[in-house]
């Protein structure tokens, strides 16, 4: 979540900004740190066309000699005109912060989170579930063609479950102590781009039985007279899938995938949505069968 701070990542982004832009016929203007076309702080209108893989909407402002220059923000979709605020300019563009949505998309949504927008857990709460699983089909069509030079394929549609939240079965929260007395403040998920933690008392998207445990914890962390003795960092909550959640990341737990009951620590990866998961294994049997396959073999990562 603290990705903006990571060299590597803004290289990354460049690199997708650079190919959104490159897409609609426009061109980057290198600038020095002197003569950046906007000033932090200053308020803007724009045109959102497109989105990144990272769910940042794309704008474009038009500046000295026709050339165009890249404004990212995120929270906004592609037909959105808003007003932003520029937060930080980077070599040949600059990041910006969603002020008002002057003309919204169709395909705009409410929140069902009451933090999103501040937690850093969520990208795509304010737009509907179709249009998501359409931009994700797009965005992967786009990244087989212009990362790996493959354009002489199909991508098919997005496929979903109906478990649109309440599906996780993983989560790790994070708490944070009172300046005054020591005592714990906040618990919930560190916030868009810091280490600061917004206090979260119920996550939507996690599974009903690990929410009804970390209320549980909730209750222990910020009531105990004795919380000193817990240490700050990362908790974990882990369900499995006969709905009992544990929190030892060295202990056991287990889940169902086809029929086969895999077993591994509560700490390693798994696939978080088992609602999905349950369909891609699926998807392999089918396009395994009449091929002489007698075996699978999981071997990308994790507890395969």
């Amino acid at each position: 979540r603290r990705a903006l701070h990571n060299p590597c990542f803004r290289n990354s982004l460049l690199a997708t900004v650079t190919r959104q832009v490159n897409k609609v016929g426009c061109r980057l203007v290198a600038s020095t740190a002197s003569s950046f076309p906007f000033v932090q702080g200053e308020e803007l209108d724009i045109y959102i066309e497109d989105l990144t893989n990272l769910g940042l909407g794309i704008g474009r402002k038009v500046i000295d000699n026709g050339a165009s220059w890249v404004v990212m923000v995120p929270f906004v979709l592609p037909g959105e005109r808003v007003r932003v605020k520029i937060n930080h300019n980077y070599k040949t563009y600059s990041e910006a912060s969603l002020v008002e949505v002057q003309t919204p998309s169709a395909d705009r949504i409410t929140p069902k989170c009451q933090h999103f927008a501040t937690c850093g857990g969520c990208q795509y709460q304010h737009m509907s579930i179709s249009s998501q699983r359409s931009w994700k089909q797009t965005q992967v069509a786009t990244a087989m063609s212009k990362i790996a030079g493959i354009s002489d394929i199909t991508v098919n549609k997005t496929v979903g479950t109906s478990h649109e939240y309440y599906y996780r079965s993983k989560i790790t929260p994070h708490f944070e102590r009172s300046s005054i007395g020591n005592q714990i403040a906040c618990v919930g998920f560190q916030q868009r781009n810091t280490r600061d933690i917004v206090d979260v008392k119920h996550c939507v998207v996690a599974s009903k039985p690990i929410n009804a445990k970390y209320t549980h914890l909730r209750d222990i962390l910020t009531n105990s007279s004795s919380n000193a003795k817990f240490k700050e960092g990362p908790m974990l909550l882990r369900e499995s899938h006969n709905g009992t959640v544990v929190t030892d990341g060295n202990k056991d737990v287990q889940q169902k995938v086809g029929g086969i009951e895999f077993q591994f620590q509560a700490r390693e990866f798994f696939q978080n949505n088992p609602y999905v998961l349950e369909l891609l294994v699926q998807h392999v049997l089918d396009k395994a069968v009449g091929h002489g396959c007698k075996h699978l073999v999981d071997t990308y990562c994790g507890s395969g």
